[in-house]
């Protein structure tokens, strides 16, 4: 429903006196075509406007002004009826459309490509960090294969802690920290050796 909500605007949309009071014999017939088209297109629910069902409205307003004033034989309803119905379902459309333009308009662009940037930098970031694991896995199982040295005992956990962008290692001998770049710097010979394998 887009009645404003300032009182005086709302004034200045006069639904009954400028329209249901115009066209009451009109706006009743259009009711009364709605309950039939809904009891054929939807029976047995409660009756509400199917829009995904029929949207081609403006061909269909001209195909039933060309017959405007006959009665369709289909369901007893004067083609002019129909002419109204269809009108104000495009009309509908037709602002439904302008409000969601209006909505997306309000959006602020930069804050949602930099929300969606930070999302993927996160997930960027989770899966650089679980490469690094698999990594430093790699070079303790190449470690264990005789290919580094310093032996100290096989892995059991490497936790990853991005705030002090390290790893806490567990091995079934010892318990130590590691960072990316020790890791680079210490087993550089053994990571080459991993990543050639």
């Amino acid at each position: 429903m887009s009645l404003p909500t300032d009182s005086m605007a709302r004034k200045g949309t006069p639904v009954f006196y400028g329209f249901l009071n115009y066209f009451p014999d009109a706006v009743a017939e259009v009711a009364r075509l709605s309950l039939a088209a809904n009891d054929k297109h939807n029976p047995g629910e409660p009756l509400h406007w199917s829009k995904e069902k029929s949207n081609d409205h403006a061909d269909c307003l001209v195909r039933h002004l060309l017959e405007h004033g006959e009665i369709d034989p289909d369901d007893g309803f004067s083609h002019t009826v129909k002419v109204a119905w269809r009108a104000m379902a495009l009309l509908q459309m037709e602002l439904e459309a302008k409000a969601a333009v209006a909505e997306l308009a309000k959006i602020d662009v930069v804050e949602v490509f930099a929300e969606e940037y930070d999302r993927r930098r996160e997930h960027e970031l989770r899966q650089a960090a679980a490469e690094e694991r698999s990594v430093l896995i790699r070079i303790n199982d190449a470690r264990l294969m005789g290919l580094g040295q310093d032996l100290q005992g096989r892995l059991l956990s490497a936790t990853y802690d991005p705030s002090a962008n390290n790893y806490r290692v567990v091995t079934d001998k010892y318990n130590f920290k590691v960072t990316p770049k020790d890791v680079a710097q210490e087993y550089v010979e053994v990571y080459d050796a991993v990543m050639k394998s």
